[in-house]
């Protein structure tokens, strides 16, 4: 699970680059797809389909949730509206 970490987070910065409005929302549906592309030859059968889904959790539940925050987190650094304090 540690091996995917760096590329989780480098596929987050590619697609914080490649989209500019709603950048959160088009990584999480381009991640979903990809999901659902990887896991389409399972989709036909229910009990295969959930027992591919139940030993490769980690690393899909990664691939939904990282690429998006980076995404998130590296437009907020990047923003203009930064509060200042007092």
């Amino acid at each position: 699970m540690l091996v995917y970490v760096p590329a989780v987070v480098g596929l987050g910065f590619i697609f914080s680059m490649l989209y500019k409005q709603s950048a959160v929302l088009s990584a999480l549906a381009a991640v979903t797809i990809a999901l659902v592309i990887a896991y389409g030859s399972t989709l036909g059968d229910l009990d295969i389909f959930l027992s591919t889904l139940r030993a490769t959790w980690g690393a899909s539940a990664l691939f939904l949730v990282v690429p998006p925050l980076t995404v998130a987190v590296v437009k907020h650094l990047r923003s203009n509206n930064r509060w200042r304090g007092p």
